[in-house]
Order: structure tokens, then sequence, then C-alpha cells
């Protein structure tokens, strides 16, 4: 199976972070030290961060790859397609004499402006992995909401649930055990793993 480079990292710095956080022994009680619950919360915070990395990563990827083809070959992709529909800025309405004001905004300008805006929201304003943030991620690349699996986006929005709670809480719960926290980062990845070689086949990234 081919996979984007960010898959590969994200896989990467999992193993790293289970290294790092996670007992290497389960416990049969399921029961463990206090220091051990700290640090599941600390991995599930992390992890977390690191697959909000991930998808804003790969539809960068996306879009940097359109624009490029857009300036080098002039071609419209479907995804530089959606970018332009999805795309929230007013433009400018078509000059009607060679002279005003606004003549020079263009095709490209236009095509620009959808490009940044979408670039911003990804950098500034995407904040999590839950259900929403991810149709406003990928929707606006061409990515239909048949194409993202739903349990996919069922396991997402429950582990972006639970890690709001972690980290508004003042005093975080003890309850989460290194085996919950791993059986949901494993089902994650397992179902984001075909997602991810779509987007290889489909957008070359």
């Amino acid at each position: 199976m081919r996979h984007t480079k960010h898959y590969s990292l994200l896989i990467k710095r999992n193993k790293e972070l289970k290294k790092a956080l996670l007992p290497q022994k389960h416990s049969p009680t399921g029961n463990y030290k206090k220091s051990t619950y700290e640090r599941v919360l600390g991995y599930k915070l992390l992890i977390h961060a690191e697959l909000e990395y991930y998808f804003e990563e790969v539809v960068k990827s996306i879009i940097t790859n359109v624009k490029d083809k857009w300036d080098n070959q002039h071609e419209a992709t479907p995804t530089l397609i959606a970018l332009m529909a999805y795309c929230t800025k007013d433009f400018v309405s078509i000059p009607e004499h060679t002279t005003d004001q606004h003549v020079n905004v263009d095709l490209n300008k236009r095509v620009n402006t959808a490009y940044t805006e979408h670039h911003r929201y990804i950098s500034a304003s995407n904040h999590g992995i839950k259900e929403k943030n991810i149709l406003a991620l990928f929707l606006p690349v061409g990515i239909t909401i048949d194409e993202i699996d739903n349990n996919l986006l069922i396991a997402l929005d429950s582990f972006g649930s639970e890690r709001g709670a972690i980290a508004h809480q003042t005093k975080a719960k003890q309850c989460i055990t290194p085996d919950d926290v791993e059986a949901s980062v494993n089902n994650i990845l397992s179902l984001l793993s075909p997602f991810d070689e779509k987007l290889v086949n489909d957008y070359d990234i």
C-alpha cells in the first residue's frame, strides 16, 4: 500500500509517543499507578495534535499541487474548481472598461485568492479533528462526503471530544487506561489508512 509522507510521519510519531508515554506491559487487571494515567492523558493530547497536523499538511499538499499545475500549465483541476466554488471572498465585478480601477483582477488573481483563503484557514483557523473540521478541510478541495468513511468521522469526533474534555478540565479524569487510548488510536489509524491511500492515488501527494 502506498501512503503519503504525512501518514508515514504520523505512524512514526505515534510509535515514538507510545514508547515515551505508555507502559510497555499492560496490566491484566486494568489498574495502573496515578503517574501512568497522567502519561496516558499526555499521550492522548499529543497524538491528537499529530492527527490534526497530519490532516492540515495533507490538504496543504493537495492545494499546493493544484496551484502549481495552474501556474505552470494553466490546468484547471477538479480540486481547483472546488477551491473556487467554496471560496467565500467577494470578488469584484467584471470591469466595464479597460481603464477601470480593478481591471487587473484577472483569473489568476481570483485563483490566488481562493488558494490563499483556504491555506490561511488551514494554518490559522482549524482547531481540531472533529467531523466539522474534517469537512471544512476536505470539501473545498473536491473530496465529497461519500468519499470519507463515516466510521472514521465517528472515531475522530469521539477522540476530539475526549481530548477537549481533558484539555479544559483543571483536574483530569483518571479513568482513561493505556489499553483504551491505544485501541482508540489504532482504530483511527486503521480507518485512516485507506483514506490516505486514496489521497495518494487521486492527488499524487
